[in-house]
């Protein structure tokens, strides 16, 4: 095994200070990601500040990214309710005419009936966007339940399979 000169060591306590990954500073020093581990712990330094910042961050991020996504409902939500209530309002058409353009305008007391349909696709469109984002909200929950269950169940297995090891036969 090579040893570390000393400027190696400082070129590592450099990065370390300066926030560069474990396997960033192996890789500029020419070291061996252990080593890296070693020196900064020796130093009195660690990587576990790092993790913790990145995974706060990460927490804060995935936070930020509900807010929206429920903000995001809302709009579609309120989208849909004010579609659906064009429905039974009176509305103004305007025809702007054939070669003469002559402009016509006039009012109804609803929207045509194709008008109606497609009133009605917005708003559903809207609605069911708004259900897939609940959805996906919710999944998450779901998927971290079942990760969490299948970890229980695999260490289970595994104390299970030590116990009957380490029992005698009779």
């Amino acid at each position: 095994m090579a040893s570390i000169s000393d400027e190696q060591r400082e070129l590592i306590l450099s990065s370390h200070r300066n926030g560069l990954g474990r396997n960033a500073i192996a890789k500029i020093a020419g070291v061996s990601p252990g080593s890296v581990s070693s020196i900064v712990k020796a130093s009195g330094g660690s990587f576990g500040e790092r993790v913790q910042a990145m995974e706060q961050a990460t927490k804060t991020r995935k936070v930020e990214l509900a807010e929206k996504r429920s903000a995001l409902e809302l709009d579609l939500l309120n989208d849909a309710r004010r579609l659906r209530s064009l429905l039974w309002k009176p509305m103004t058409y305007i025809d702007h005419g054939g070669k003469e353009f002559t402009e016509v305008t006039w009012e109804q007391p609803t929207p045509s009936p194709s008008d109606q349909l497609k009133l009605m696709q917005a708003a559903g469109l809207a609605l069911d966007k708004s259900l897939r984002i609940t959805e996906a909200s919710s999944d998450q929950g779901v998927e971290q339940a079942k990760s969490m269950l299948a970890g229980l169940a695999e260490s289970l297995a595994s104390a299970w399979t030590q116990i009957q090891q380490t029992e005698e036969p009779q």
